[in-house]
């Protein structure tokens, strides 16, 4: 599991065992992640080490991948001050990575 080297905390990552333990979706996801094992011919624990590698590499891109929206968002809240898309696009990024650093530091 991919850590923050401050707080030793993964983040944005989110491994498969929290998926298929006490949320509302754990059910249907076991069945899933079974279907989709055996389906590979694979044991629950690779496919586990396999899900959690894949993930960790996804959590970083999808960061990039809220900026958007929120920029779009952002657009149409203030679309009376007629800023331009870029003031937005940079407003969420330097949100983002305000958010991510608040969390980094919070959790230790």
């Amino acid at each position: 599991m991919a850590q923050t080297p401050l707080s030793g905390v993964a983040i944005l990552s989110i491994p498969l065992s929290a998926h298929l333990q006490g949320q509302p979706y754990s059910e249907q996801a076991t069945q899933w992640v079974e279907r989709r094992a055996s389906r590979h011919a694979a044991s629950r624990d690779r496919y586990r080490e396999t899900f959690d590698l894949r993930q960790q590499a996804l959590a970083k891109a999808s960061v990039l991948a809220m900026v958007p929206p929120l920029a779009a968002v952002c657009a149409l809240v203030f679309w009376r001050r007629r800023l331009s898309l870029r003031a937005h696009w940079v407003f969420a990024l330097h949100y983002y990575a305000f958010a991510l650093l608040l969390l980094t530091v919070g959790f230790p």
